[in-house]
C-alpha cells in the first residue's frame, strides 16, 4: 500500500475470505457527459484495491441507466479496467435499477459462476441499508464503505436520507424483499 491508502478490510476479516469471492460495486449515476462520477470513482477505486489485495476473483459492476442515459455498470467497468483490472475479471450487470436489483442480480450471477462469497462496495451512508437488503439475497457477504465521496453537506444529507430509509424499512418491511436465505 502507498501512503494515504488504507487496508479496506481489517486483517482478521481476511482470514474468512475465500479465494473465489465476488467484489460487487453498487451503481450510482455517471456525470451528465458519461464520465465516472466522484461516487463511482470512489466505489470502483475501493473495489480495485480489494481485487489487487487478492480479496476477490472478479469485480461485478452493477447498475442500469437510471438517472441519465449512461449505463452505470458500463461506466464503472470501463473505469476499473482503466485502473489496471484485467477486462476478463470485470463483469458488467447492466439491468439493476435499485439496491434491491443489485442484490438480486449479483446473487444470480454468483450462483451461475459458483461463487459463494461477496464483498459489496458502496458509499458510507448506504452501508447499513445495503447490508439489510443483501442479507435477504446472500448468506456469506460483507459490505464495505468506499470512504467519504461527497462534500460534508451532501455527506450529512445522504446520511439523513439513508437513516430515514432504514427507519421506513424497520417500520414496514419492503414487499420486494424475499425471505432471508
Amino acid at each position: 500500500m502507498t501512503k494515504g491508502e488504507y487496508d479496506v478490510l481489517p486483517g482478521a476479516a481476511r482470514l474468512f475470505m475465500k479465494p473465489k469471492t465476488a467484489i460487487v460495486v453498487l451503481g450510482n449515476p455517471a456525470t451528465p457527459d458519461g464520465r465516472p462520477s466522484r461516487t463511482q470513482q470512489a466505489r470502483v477505486a475501493t473495489a480495485v484495491r480489494l481485487y489487487q489485495q487478492g480479496l476477490g476473483s472478479v469485480i461485478v459492476c452493477s447498475g442500469a441507466a437510471v438517472y441519465n442515459s449512461f449505463v452505470e455498470a458500463e461506466v464503472m467497468a470501463d473505469y476499473a479496467v482503466s485502473l489496471g483490472v484485467p477486462p476478463e475479471a470485470v463483469i458488467r450487470e447492466p439491468t439493476a435499477r435499485s439496491t434491491y436489483d443489485n442484490a438480486a442480480r449479483a446473487g444470480d450471477l454468483m450462483r451461475q459462476l459458483d461463487i459463494q462469497q461477496a464483498i459489496v462496495v458502496t458509499s458510507p451512508a448506504h452501508v447499513a441499508r445495503a447490508r439489510y437488503i443483501f442479507s435477504h439475497y446472500l448468506t456469506d457477504f460483507q459490505v464495505v464503505s468506499c470512504g467519504r465521496d461527497a462534500s460534508w453537506g451532501r455527506f450529512l444529507l445522504l446520511h439523513a436520507w439513508e437513516a430515514w430509509q432504514r427507519f421506513r424499512l424497520w417500520l414496514r418491511p419492503d414487499h420486494r424483499l424475499p425471505e432471508k436465505p
